[in-house]
């Protein structure tokens, strides 16, 4: 892994900053903006998604305007960040089609269509040995924002006071704030936000859903995961109404390891289990 000081980071050349930055897939930065893209409706038709052999869901399908958020509902492994990654790009799509309705750019049309969103994952992709301020400009100048953001974003997630601290002397919390405050770095319509809250205090739940509720405001959209209240207005998508079959999950899984073609009833099997079970347990003394 490549390592540089703060200030050689900052002036090294886009391609040449992204060595070393951690949790690529946590923070979808796409090509540099220098133009903003018009405000258009959002929409996923008859999606479906694989995992693990395994269809997650099937004929998901939403419509989403300027100014409004979707909020994605469902228990652990209902594909909630599935979706927001075949939203975002990351996941190819099992079937359907996703697309912003005033173009013809979908997420194969990598560059033009990731200049609209941001999403922002479970993993922070922050440079530890960076200040919060200096993290903050990489990304700005990445994502082909202005640097005089800065002090709006450290605002309103209140890191002023933490601006010049590297990142990893930072709390799980400060991190997350660090990691939000990067979607207000560069304007991009959509926000793709999966469990947005993780590690926030009371407080700044309530700072985030002001950012979010002034991004729709101004015309944005939301896509946003989440188990507990979002503190915004929007349409609620169960993602259970969209799965294919619950009742086969764990035939499913024994499919996905090659498992479904052994005799379980033998007690060849049986004393392979039983050997291999004694194997990775550990004796005590």
């Amino acid at each position: 892994m490549t390592k540089y000081t703060e200030k050689a980071f900052e002036e090294l050349s886009i391609i040449e900053c992204t060595k070393g930055i951690g949790g690529r897939h946590s923070f979808l930065y796409g090509a540099p903006m220098s133009f903003l893209p018009p405000q258009s409706a959002f929409s996923a038709r008859a999606l479906a998604c694989r995992r693990g052999g395994r269809l997650i869901f099937a004929n998901l399908s939403f419509r989403l305007e300027p100014g409004r958020a979707l909020v994605l509902r469902g228990p652990n492994g209902s594909g909630k960040t599935s979706l927001l990654r075949q939203l975002a790009g990351l996941t190819p799509l099992e079937a359907g089609a996703i697309s912003w309705l005033d173009s013809d750019n979908t997420p194969d049309d990598e560059e033009d269509y990731r200049t609209r969103l941001h999403y922002a994952g479970h993993a922070l992709a922050l440079k530890s040995a960076l200040t919060v301020r200096g993290n903050l400009l990489f990304w700005a100048r990445y994502l082909g924002g202005d640097s005089a953001n800065l002090s709006s974003a450290l605002q309103k997630l209140d890191l002023k006071p933490l601006a010049d601290i590297p990142v990893g002397s930072l709390s799980a919390g400060q991190q997350r704030r660090v990691s939000l405050a990067r979607l207000l770095m560069a304007h991009r319509p959509l926000w793709l936000l999966d469990e947005p809250t993780i590690a926030l205090d009371h407080e700044t739940r309530g700072r985030l859903v002001d950012m979010i509720t002034d991004h729709l405001d101004q015309g944005g959209m939301a896509v946003i995961a989440t188990h507990v209240d979002p503190g915004v207005s929007g349409t609620t998508l169960d993602m259970l109404t969209y799965r294919t079959d619950p009742t086969d999950s764990q035939s499913d899984m024994f499919m996905d390891k090659g498992w479904a073609s052994y005799d379980w009833t033998s007690d060849e099997t049986s004393d392979s289990l039983v050997a291999a079970s004694r194997a990775n347990t550990r004796q005590d003394p």
